[in-house]
C-alpha cells in the first residue's frame, strides 16, 4: 500500500508540472502510463491476499496494457516467453514494479525500443530486457525495488553488450512446491 500513496503522490506532482512542461504529448504519456500502473498495482495487491499464485500469462497481459501507454512516450515494448506456468503472486508484482521504474527512466523525447522475456520454470523465474546501450545507465531498479527483490530471494543483473544493455531480475530457487504448470 504504501507504494500505491507514494505513485499517487507522484502523480499528483507531474498533473502539477504539466502546464509548464514543453514536451506536453511525452508528460501525458507519463501520466496515463502511471495511472495504468496505480490500477494494476492496486489490483496485484488484492490478489496477493487472495492467491498464492499469478499466471505467466497475466503478468505479461499486465505489462503489454502499460505498453500501450508508454508507448506514447516513445518508449515501446515487445514481451514475449510468459507461457501458461504459475508463479508466486509476489514475485509477479515484483516483475511489474521493476518494469515500470525502467519505463519511467526510459520515457522522453526519443524513441526506445525493449524486448522484454519473461522466463518461468521450476528453477528459475525471470524478466530480461534488452534496451539501447545509451538508456543502460538510466534504467534500472530504486534502492528500495532491490531490497525488495533481495527480500524475495532475487537479484537485479546488468551487462553492457555489443550495442545493446541487458537488465535482469531473477529468483532463483525457493519456488513454493505448491506452484505448477497448468
Amino acid at each position: 500500500e504504501d507504494e500505491i500513496s507514494a505513485r499517487l503522490e507522484e502523480l499528483l506532482v507531474l498533473i502539477e508540472e504539466l502546464p509548464d512542461k514543453r514536451e506536453k504529448k511525452t508528460e501525458v504519456a507519463k501520466i496515463t502510463t502511471l495511472l495504468c500502473y496505480i490500477k494494476r498495482r492496486s489490483s496485484l495487491i488484492f490478489r496477493e491476499k487472495e492467491m498464492d499464485t499469478i499466471s505467466g500469462e497475466d503478468v505479461a497481459f499486465y505489462m503489454e496494457e502499460m505498453a500501450d501507454f508508454s508507448g506514447y512516450g516513445g518508449v515501446h515494448l515487445m514481451v514475449y516467453g510468459h507461457g501458461d506456468r504459475e508463479i508466486p503472486t509476489g514475485q509477479g508484482t515484483l516483475f511489474y514494479d521493476f518494469l515500470y521504474e525502467v519505463l519511467g527512466a526510459c520515457m522522453g523525447s526519443e524513441k526506445v525500443n525493449i524486448l522484454v522475456q519473461l522466463f518461468f520454470d521450476e528453477k528459475q523465474n525471470r524478466i530480461t530486457l534488452l534496451l539501447p546501450m545509451e538508456k543502460g545507465g538510466e534504467a534500472t531498479a530504486s534502492a528500495s525495488l532491490k531490497r525488495a527483490i533481495a527480500a524475495e530471494g532475487g537479484k537485479v543483473t546488468t551487462k553492457a553488450l555489443d550495442d545493446s544493455y541487458g537488465i535482469e531480475v531473477a529468483k532463483l530457487a525457493g519456488i513454493p512446491d505448491n506452484v505448477v504448470s497448468r
